[in-house]
């Protein structure tokens, strides 16, 4: 059940609280500038059945199934009925409250299909026709009452009542179709969103599948020149220590293509404390860039919260170290921090920093900081999006640049 199919019936259950508190006032105020007390027992109950009706569509609203169209048409239905009966005993036509009519035509207008908002309107101008030819008077204007001197005339009643239903007209129409603007916006916003995570997961897939073809085609050359070169050691000996370097290069190569396959298929996502995770992401990195020099600080309100861990999200947070330690290996700082409700991890070099044009660019595919292809950080922004985080970079006052990666603890909604 999403909230737009409930959306309409919402916004009517607040009109209909506007429009009967207005009424129970207005039937409060005839009271002392009319006779109504032979009509004054129906007006009651009218206006308890429009309570009622208040009470019902509330519960309505806490069932899970959808508003259709039908079910909305028979809510307004129902309020033009309850809305002529008491125009009925309350001068009918001549009334200046007749106004309240027009709500559920207004209301069908901007959320139902023009064949429902034609039957509603063809029924209520029904309606109003007949109003003007039968209703009960209001004490004050009836003739049988004879003239009031002292009481309100009908011009200024009519005049009175006009100007209370242009602020209501005014009070309904902008809340309404306010509400029915921040819908139309948000969803515009939710469509645009989905929209860009699609063509996300398309280039990740991909760049997913390259890059298992590409392994499996690398596979059959790194075993060709093991051979080779195991045939090479043999043949010039004096190239040994040359052949040595070159088979750990290949062996390394292999090894990191059995690991890629290996650990995605039996990658298991696990609960850890957030420093377990950084500390064990610190440790494989720092066999890849043994040369860097860094410092961790660590400042945490209470407990360090608990994440969600697989292979994409440690491989997300490596690629980063590694851009800045491409920028800069000297002086590296390393903070961590956190909340219960949110864990920020910054990381800030001693570079040149990045441009602006490359910042506003970047997670996009093949826009990266450095000289290489730009999808470490794609596939980073896209791996820290699909858990609800973000990354950041900016440039700091005294140099260099600060890269921010934000996540939620789990169970954090």
């Amino acid at each position: 059940m999403t909230q737009d199919q409930q959306y309409p019936l919402r916004q009517l259950l607040y009109i209909r609280a506007l429009v009967t508190a207005f009424l129970v006032t207005a039937t409060g105020a005839g009271v002392f500038l009319f006779d109504l007390a032979p009509v004054l027992v129906p007006i009651t109950v009218l206006l308890a059945l429009m309570v009622l009706v208040l009470a019902a569509s509330w519960w309505r609203l806490r069932s899970r199934l959808p508003v259709t169209d039908a079910e909305l048409l028979a809510h307004l239905a129902v309020d033009g009925l309850l809305y002529a009966g008491f125009l009925y005993f309350t001068g009918g036509g001549t009334n200046p409250l007749v106004f309240v009519l027009l709500i559920p035509v207004i209301v069908a207008a901007a959320t139902l299909p023009g064949l429902h908002t034609l039957m509603l309107s063809a029924g209520l101008v029904a309606v109003y026709s007949a109003l003007l030819l039968w209703y009960r008077p209001l004490g004050a204007l009836s003739h049988s009452h004879g003239p009031a001197p002292e009481g309100p005339s009908f011009i200024d009643l009519h005049i009175l009542g006009m100007w209370l239903n242009f602020l209501l007209t005014v009070a309904i129409a902008g809340f309404f179709v306010l509400r029915m603007q921040q819908m139309v916006r948000q969803r515009d916003r939710q469509l645009h969103a989905e929209r860009e995570r699609r063509i996300r997961d398309q280039q990740v897939l991909t760049l997913a599948t390259i890059t298992a073809g590409t392994a499996h085609e690398l596979a059959t050359p790194l075993n060709t020149m093991q051979v080779v070169l195991d045939d090479l050691d043999e043949s010039e000996p004096r190239l040994k220590g040359e052949f040595d370097l070159l088979r750990e290069q290949v062996g390394r190569c292999s090894r990191k293509l059995r690991s890629i396959t290996d650990r995605a298929r039996n990658d298991n996502a696990a609960l850890v404390p957030v420093t377990d995770l950084v500390e064990r992401v610190l440790g494989d990195w720092q066999l890849l860039r043994p040369r860097t020099q860094w410092r961790l600080e660590h400042d945490g309100d209470g407990q360090p919260p608990r994440v969600r861990v697989d292979v994409a999200l440690e491989q997300a947070l490596i690629n980063l170290l590694n851009n800045a330690a491409d920028a800069c290996e000297q002086g590296l700082e390393i903070s961590l921090a956190w909340s219960p409700r949110h864990i920020l991890m910054r990381l800030r070099d001693r570079g040149p920093g990045v441009s602006a044009e490359t910042m506003s660019d970047l997670g996009r595919p093949f826009v990266t900081t450095k000289s290489g292809l730009g999808i470490g950080l794609f596939l980073t922004t896209s791996t820290l999006r699909d858990r609800d985080g973000e990354v950041h970079l900016f440039n700091h006052p005294a140099g260099g640049a600060v890269t921010e990666i934000h996540l939620k603890p789990e169970g954090i909604g």
